[in-house]
């Protein structure tokens, strides 16, 4: 497996939760689902439109309770600040994504097909979580994508 992640990159200070990995073998496309990679458009977000956020993330704090299969929840979108134009942020009805999230997807459903619009960032129990969008991340996703999947939004 091969990592590549934007520039500048380090441990002490990480702008971007964002890295591509690129696997040694193909996936059997029959059992994963690809979803296509918002990188094209105008990319805004409507307040109050329903994502899908992905990942093992805790889902108890007391006691901490981890899946051992990714769980998705049903969001909506949120004003974010103070970056609106690297972040995206969704929540309500006190779901949110959390610790072990990171890097998990936030899907937009149009027909069949899911559009990857955000990697998850951060977030806390019951808020708004903060993701990356995939659109902030165009030139770089372009660069380096090679043939992805890639859909205009």
């Amino acid at each position: 497996m091969t990592t590549k992640k934007p520039s500048p990159w380090s441990r002490r200070r990480v702008p971007d939760d964002m890295a591509i990995l690129e696997l040694d073998e193909e996936l059997d496309l029959e059992t994963y689902t690809p979803a296509c990679i918002a990188i094209q458009g105008r990319g805004r977000w409507r307040r109050g439109m329903k994502v899908t956020a992905a990942g093992w993330g805790l889902t108890s704090s007391h006691p901490f309770s981890s899946p051992d299969v990714p769980h998705e929840v049903q969001l909506q979108v949120s004003e974010c600040w103070p970056r609106p134009e690297k972040d995206l942020c969704a929540g309500g009805s006190g779901k949110s994504w959390w610790k072990g999230d990171s890097g998990g997807p936030v899907t937009f459903k149009q027909g069949d097909q899911h559009t990857l619009i955000g990697v998850i960032s951060g977030g806390n129990p019951g808020e708004e979580g903060v993701a990356g969008k995939m659109i902030y991340y165009r030139n770089w996703l372009e660069k380096n994508l090679g043939d992805a999947v890639k859909c205009r939004m």
